[in-house]
């Protein structure tokens, strides 16, 4: 119901996040599950020898070794523990694990959102050449003339993110119709169902048609939330969840590119 709910209110702000978790539950979970809990053991024995190794005090001074050291010579001892601890095939293993799954996921992205790609191009295309007739004149006067070199190359890079931000913003809104759409389904059905396992109402969801209901007016709510947002976080929701912006961002940038 939680992730529902979610879905129904932000699928449209984090469309490649939420189908890059999707993608990830569907086709990657099962094999990259093995490893995540290989380098979570690994990471809990290097914490616990790299607190043990903070309080050595070997010269018996009364000051910790890692306080009487240069920054170079704490990250010389700091590498050698973790060479102490790690076991090399099984990390070597579970990371080459961890990123065959995230290629797998690009890759379903990408034929996922396989339009947007193609519209983006498109728009980066058409841009270029009266981006560039029209501001390479203007940076000319405006750059310093050893670095005219690079200006061609950050007007494309500017026109393929111009391009890129138009495109993917097209995408919210149709990212944003379907999500709020499944996911109010979605809350409406586990809702009721918890709500009837609970006693708190008496209404079967599984013969009545009230979490259909319940559901459209939810999915209605959702999409009129992230219209009237602009399909983007107000403040403070946006600080809190700007990793989670963050990352969206650059799988778009990873599945365009």
């Amino acid at each position: 119901a939680l992730y529902g709910f979610a879905l129904c209110f932000l699928g449209g702000m984090f469309p490649t996040l939420i189908a890059a978790v999707e993608c990830f539950k569907i086709s990657g979970w099962d094999s990259t599950y093995p490893h995540l809990v290989e380098l979570w053991r690994h990471h809990k024995a290097l914490a616990a020898a790299n607190l043990e190794d903070d309080k050595k005090d070997d010269d018996r001074d009364g000051i910790a070794d890692v306080k009487q050291i240069t920054p170079e010579q704490l990250v010389q001892r700091k590498t050698l523990l973790f060479l102490r601890v790690a076991d090399p095939e099984k990390v070597n293993a579970a990371l080459g694990g961890v990123y065959m799954a995230c290629l797998g996921v690009v890759a379903a992205l990408k034929i996922k959102f396989a339009k947007t790609i193609l519209l983006s191009i498109s728009i980066a295309n058409v841009v270029r050449k009266p981006a560039v007739k029209l501001l390479l004149p203007i940076f000319q006067q405006v750059v310093p003339p050893e670095y005219h070199k690079w200006i061609i190359t950050g007007i494309d890079y500017s026109c393929k993110l111009v391009a890129m931000s138009l495109a993917w913003w097209i995408q919210r809104i149709v990212s944003a119709v379907h999500s709020a759409t499944r996911g109010g389904h979605m809350c409406a059905t586990y809702a009721m169902r918890f709500a009837k396992q609970r006693g708190m109402i008496q209404i079967d969801p599984e013969s009545s048609r009230m979490d259909e209901v319940v559901g459209w007016i939810l999915a209605a709510l959702g999409l009129y939330v992230q219209v009237t947002f602009r399909f983007s976080l107000p403040f403070p929701l946006n600080i809190v969840f700007f990793p989670l912006s963050a990352v969206n961002f650059m799988i778009e940038w990873a599945i365009t590119d």
